[in-house]
């Protein structure tokens, strides 16, 4: 369900009070939603307080907005000015963009991690780096297009198991922050009190949301174990689950002003030379399902207490930036166009000029 989608729905007074609700549903989607998702959902509550940044946000923002010595601001002209063709191609190490066959063989397995920008590197047990397969909450965020919207159904994880053991996954992550573990852990607490099943949310909502990730981590790993071992699945001894405590980011805000949308899972983003942000990979899905993910981590950037908000603009260098990457030419114009289609639609009118559709070829 986009977050566009997200409506006030009344509960009964035996349910929960409603004012701990009100803030546990803030909580809840406040990181992904983005600050119109919230004011949206809890338009009838007209004693919502109003949220200020404190000036130590403000200072935290506008220099994560920079970059250390003006980075973004150099990385962002030149964008802007150039197209990312040319500044992918113009980096002194183009290459190192995409981890390497030696790299990824050294690296002993795949790790299935968040699109979160904090997450841009994952070692394995020997300290070598992961390459890493990249989506919403590692796959959890799905869970909202249930109608019961629960990440521990036995079709929904048996159907996540699949995908991850024919994608090669060794290691399924959870994180601290996960904007799409709170998502799933608000949503399915809501449609537990509106069925009549309060004990199990308050089981839920006692656990907490980054327990709750940290769970259908663990619970994925196990089933992946499971089928492994029964259909013959000669790495099935790899398999396991890790909890990631330490972010690339400040943990007060995130600071991507750009989403890369890769065909290429050896897409590296602890690369240096390219500015840091979100990712998400295509993994085959449909495009259509892959770009409402991608709206959803856009609507975490332009939160204006979570992400950069107002600082983005209609200037070409203050923009957005949606940057598809893939192998083939065709292939990035696909990608692209299905971007730009989906940016055109958003609404209010004003959002959509302040987004940017760029892309890059590899070089093979």
């Amino acid at each position: 369900m986009p977050v566009d989608d997200f409506r006030h729905r009344e509960s009964t007074a035996e349910q929960t009070d409603s004012l701990s609700r009100r803030k546990w549903l803030f909580d809840a989607i406040a990181f992904v939603g983005g600050a119109a998702a919230v004011k949206t959902l809890l338009a009838k509550n007209a004693d919502v307080d109003e949220h200020h940044l404190t000036k130590e946000l403000e200072a935290l923002i506008d220099r994560e907005w920079h970059g250390e010595k003006d980075i973004n601001d150099i990385y962002f002209e030149l964008i802007a000015l150039h197209g990312m063709q040319k500044f992918y191609e113009s980096r002194a190490h183009p290459e190192a963009a995409f981890m390497s066959a030696k790299q990824i063989a050294a690296g002993k397995g795949i790790c299935a991690c968040c699109s979160d920008e904090g997450n841009t590197e994952f070692c394995n047990e020997n300290g070598i780096k992961m390459m890493q397969a990249r989506s919403p909450g590692a796959g959890i965020l799905d869970a909202i297009d249930r109608e019961d919207k629960d990440p521990f159904a036995p079709e929904f994880l048996e159907k996540k198991v699949r995908r991850l053991l024919d994608a090669g996954i060794t290691v399924v992550t959870s994180h601290r922050l996960c904007g799409a573990a709170k998502m799933v852990f608000g949503e399915r607490i809501q449609w537990l009190c509106e069925n009549d099943e309060k004990q199990e949310a308050d089981n839920i909502e006692k656990e907490g949301a980054e327990a709750y990730g940290q769970r259908w981590a663990n619970t994925v790993a196990t089933l992946m174990r499971q089928i492994g071992t029964a259909e013959g699945i000669a790495y099935v001894q790899e398999i396991r689950s890790a909890h990631i405590k330490k972010l690339n980011r400040p943990d007060e805000i995130h600071v991507a002003r750009i989403i890369y949308v890769t065909d290429d899972n050896a897409f590296d983003s602890s690369n240096m030379e390219f500015p840091k942000g979100f990712v998400e990979q295509t993994g085959g899905e449909d495009l259509s399902t892959v770009l409402r993910h991608v709206d959803i981590l856009r609507r975490i950037g332009f939160d204006n207490e979570h992400g950069f908000g107002t600082k983005f603009s209609e200037k070409p260098s203050e923009q957005f930036v949606i940057c598809c990457v893939a192998n083939e030419p065709h292939r990035l114009e696909a990608i692209m166009a299905h971007a730009r289609k989906q940016v055109s639609t958003l609404e209010p009118k004003e959002v959509r000029k302040k987004i940017r559709v760029e892309g890059f070829v590899r070089k093979q």
